[in-house]
This record gives C-alpha cells, sequence and structure tokens, in this order.
C-alpha cells in the first residue's frame, strides 16, 4: 500500500504484509528501486491497518437536508430500476411521475452515501513535520494508542507525558520549529479528551480545552475504570480487547457484576481503547462492558483474517464466548447475566450469538440490524466497489448466505430487543424495519420474549436527546430481562422482639 513520498520526492513509503503476519512500513528509493534500510515491524501488530471504506457510517448515511436541482441531475449517474447498470439521469423521464420520483430517490440516497466513504488506507499513520517534511513519527494503534518518534526531543516529551498523564492516550499533534512548544490532545477509555500545551524545557502541561462528558457534569466524580486484556482464542488467534467496570467496582475482590458485550458495528473494524458514550451509559446501568477485538478485524496479522469460510457471525460469536471464559475467570463479572449489545451489521451479531450461545447470552440488544445478510449486501452494492475483495471473505460462502439462519434457522430462545428507523414525514423508514419487526413477532409467537421500538431519524443523525431516550429503553429491557427476579422466599416466621 503506497503511503507517502519522503521530503526529497524521491523515495516512497509504503506498507506491505508480503511474506510477514503483519503489515510493517518499508521505503524504496525511486531511483535505483531499491529498498532503503528503514525497517519499521511489529511481531503481533499491524503497524497500518486499511480502512475499508465500503459502507458509510448509518448515522449520516440518511440526511433529509440533502437537496439538489434538476440541473444538477443532468450528468448524474443512478441505477436502474434493477439494479444492474448505471445510466445517466438525463435519460430518465423528467416529468413529475412515479419512475422520476423514484430515480430522484435513489439518486439523492446514492450522493448521500457517497458523500460518507472514507477512502481506502485513510489516514495513514505515519507524521511528517510540516516545517521539513521529515517523517518523524509513526502513529501505534494497539491496546495502547501511542505515537514512536524518530526525533528525540519529541520521543522525550511523549515519555514525559505518557508518564504524568498515567491512564490517558497522549497525541502530539503540532509543534514548533524548535520542538519547544507542542500542541497536545490527551484522551482515553475513560476520558472523554482534552487539548493542552506542553513546554518542553519547562517540562510543564497546561490542559486549555476539554471536552465534558454529559454523564460526568462533577468533575469530582470518580469515572469508570477501563483495563485492556488479551487471550487466547480459538484456533491459537490472539484476541484483545477493553473491558470497562462501574466506577464503583474498585477492585478485583469486589462482587461479579453483570456484563454487557458491546460488538463492533462494522466487523473488520477493530475497537480502539478511545472514549465511547455508548459505553460509559452502560457502565452507568451497573455493567461492566468488553469490547472484543475477535478475528476477521484489521491491526492483528493475518491468522485473525483466516477461515472466515463460515461467516462472521458464527466466528466471531465464538470468539465472544472464548473471551468470556477468559474475563470471568480474571475479573468480577458475572458470567450469568451477560447481554450481549450491537448496531447495523454487530446487531446482526448479538443477534446470532444469542441464537447459537442460549445457554451463554441472556439477552440481546439489536440497533438496525440486518436479519438478513444476503438480503443487505445486494442492497448495499458491495460488489460494485473495489474494496469488495478485501471484506467478501467475511461473510462466508454463497451457501452460508443462503441459509439465513436468523429467518429460516433455530428459534432464538432469549429474550430480545430489536430497535429499527420507523421514519416521519421526511425520511422514509429503514431498510432493517420490516425485517426487524417481521423478527421480533417470529420470536415471541415462538414464546419467548421479544420488544420492537421504532425509532425516529434523530437517532440516526446522532441528536443527543433520541440516543438517550434509545438507551433508557435499553436500561428498562435489561432490568426486567437480565436479572432473575423469581427468588424462592421461603417459609414465614415469627421472630420475637427483643
Amino acid at each position: 500500500m503506497p503511503l507517502a513520498l519522503g521530503a526529497s520526492g524521491q523515495r516512497l513509503l509504503f506498507a506491505s504484509n508480503l511474506d510477514r503476519e503483519t503489515f510493517g512500513i518499508y521505503e524504496v528509493d525511486l531511483a535505483t528501486q531499491q529498498l532503503s534500510e528503514l525497517v519499521i515491524e511489529h511481531p503481533t501488530q499491524d503497524l497500518y491497518m486499511p480502512r475499508p471504506g465500503l459502507f458509510p457510517d448509518p448515522g449520516v448515511a440518511i440526511r433529509s437536508d440533502f437537496r439538489l436541482t434538476r440541473d444538477d441531475l443532468a450528468d448524474a449517474e443512478i441505477w436502474d430500476e434493477e439494479g444492474v447498470t448505471l445510466e445517466s439521469a438525463a435519460d430518465e423521464d423528467v416529468s413529475e411521475d412515479a419512475r422520476w420520483t423514484q430515480a430522484y430517490r435513489r439518486f439523492l440516497a446514492r450522493m448521500a452515501i457517497a458523500s460518507t466513504r472514507r477512502p481506502l488506507g485513510d489516514p495513514s499513520p505515519l507524521v511528517f513535520d510540516r516545517f521539513t517534511g521529515e517523517l518523524v513519527g509513526l502513529r501505534m494503534h494497539g491496546s495502547r494508542l501511542t505515537t514512536m518518534w524518530f526525533r528525540p526531543e519529541l520521543a522525550q516529551a511523549q515519555a514525559i507525558l505518557e508518564r504524568e498523564l498515567a491512564g490517558r492516550h497522549v497525541e502530539i499533534r503540532e509543534w514548533d520549529k524548535k520542538y519547544e512548544t507542542l500542541l497536545v490532545l490527551t484522551h482515553g477509555p475513560s476520558h472523554p479528551g482534552a487539548f493542552g500545551i506542553f513546554h518542553r524545557s519547562k517540562t510543564k502541561f497546561v490542559e486549555f480545552a476539554a471536552r465534558t462528558a454529559p454523564a460526568r457534569a462533577d468533575k469530582a466524580e470518580v469515572p469508570n475504570r477501563s483495563v485492556p486484556f488479551a487471550c487466547e482464542g480459538p484456533g491459537g488467534t490472539r484476541l484483545t480487547g477493553t473491558l470497562t467496570f462501574p466506577r464503583a467496582v474498585r477492585d478485583t475482590k469486589a462482587a461479579r457484576v453483570p456484563l454487557a458485550v458491546l460488538c463492533p458495528t462494522e466487523p473488520w473494524r477493530p475497537f480502539t481503547p478511545t472514549y465511547s458514550p455508548e459505553v460509559q451509559a452502560l457502565a452507568r446501568m451497573g455493567l461492566a462492558v468488553a469490547r472484543i477485538n475477535t478475528r476477521g478485524m484489521w491491526g492483528s496479522g493475518v491468522r485473525n483474517r483466516q477461515g472466515l469460510e463460515t461467516g462472521y457471525d458464527t466466528v466471531q460469536s465464538e470468539d465472544l464466548i472464548a473471551a468470556l471464559d477468559h474475563l470471568g475467570a480474571r475479573f468480577p463479572v458475572n458470567l450469568q447475566r451477560v447481554v450481549i449489545v450491537g448496531e447495523g451489521l454487530g446487531g446482526h451479531l448479538a443477534l446470532r450469538a444469542a441464537q447459537v450461545y442460549p445457554d451463554r447470552i441472556r439477552c440481546a440488544v439489536a440497533i438496525e440490524a440486518p436479519i438478513s445478510l444476503k438480503a443487505w449486501l445486494a442492497r448495499s452494492r458491495w460488489s460494485q466497489t473495489p474494496e469488495a475483495l478485501l471484506l467478501r471473505p467475511l461473510f462466508g460462502t454463497d451457501a452460508t448466505l443462503e441459509a439465513e439462519p436468523l429467518v429460516r434457522g433455530a428459534p432464538v430462545t432469549r429474550p430480545v430487543c430489536v430497535f429499527a428507523v420507523a421514519g416521519d414525514d421526511v425520511v422514509p423508514a429503514s431498510a432493517a424495519h420490516g425485517p426487524g419487526r417481521a423478527f421480533a413477532s417470529r420470536v415471541e409467537a415462538a414464546g419467548t420474549p421479544a420488544e420492537f421500538v421504532g425509532l425516529l431519524p434523530d437517532y440516526l443523525r446522532h441528536a443527543p436527546e433520541a440516543r438517550a431516550a434509545v438507551f433508557r429503553r435499553i436500561e428498562k429491557f435489561l432490568n426486567v430481562h437480565l436479572y432473575d427476579y423469581l427468588v424462592e422466599v421461603g417459609e414465614g416466621q415469627v421472630v420475637p422482639e427483643p
């Protein structure tokens, strides 16, 4: 993967995992076509992680304020009615009949989605000095976010700040020509983030702007504690993640607390140990929250991206159970009270895990989850993009997709709560709404508690009030189904007064 040209413009920096388990960073002289002595490698961690931009963030894919004139549409391309080929919008009948209206809506949806796609390989992990153009550092995204600096001044500042700000990730973002005054971003799993100025010669750090968390109006409030973990997964693979405890749990001798497993929205995107409002909301409910990097995710080498013929939902469900066993043996979490939560493809994984492992999962929450991966792949036009070559193995074979386990497989026997956008006067219902409602109805008809909740589009726009309302609904669901209120009181006894 080409990354950047060096300061001279004669040397190309690139990432490769040729004959290696993980991606490293190398340099080639364009004039001589020979590799230079620059070699940066890590035994277990990809130093470069491709960021497939195949599917957009669902929070920005729906844009009711997106408006185009007919002139704007003149030379645009849209999908035809069968969704097979592209044709010019100018070839459509531009009258106000139903066919034009449908084409216009499809075009708006395509444009909204295209505007949110992330280019492959962006952003680069390389850090350059904006004054000299030289390569001065490499961002490292593992269980701890840090930077490998090639300038001693920056390396010294990084070490001091990480020591003094233990528990936070330190990102040196800018500096002056003498590397004396540095702009620093600090953040962490339990810290929303803050900017500060570090004066290197004075060893003085001054914080001047902080992002406040709505749940922490009182700054003296003790934050939820997060710890990284790693364990061996099936087939000798390596699983990593972050476990966040409610702030009331301060030591390993505490009573075991219920556990929420948060699935990734996209199965190829690893969790990074950064601040997450969703994690904090679940922790404030009194749950420990696990974010687990399973097989299929970028960042941990070739082996963790192989052997997915049965589909990511089957493979990653197996990994989640292996990680649960590890967490239960080492942390005060209650493996009899496990809820699995996911949004998008993570919601599909949550439902599948509850279906396959009903003895390990107490209940499941799915938000905007595709029930049929086969239908979702066809609707998402995944095969029309070059990134599909990287991602297609995640979804299994054609026979795996044809099976549609959530539609035709064994019934889900654990309580589920399914959310999907019901739409409003401007935005239509999402593609997940109809199948999600039907799935919840099938589960309930089979005798298992199931709730279906229609969402307003404000949730996908990340409106704070809408997202807070969803988590309040989740809390009510968990209060009923995560705990067991059928307690045997026993025979009554008369206790004499003392």
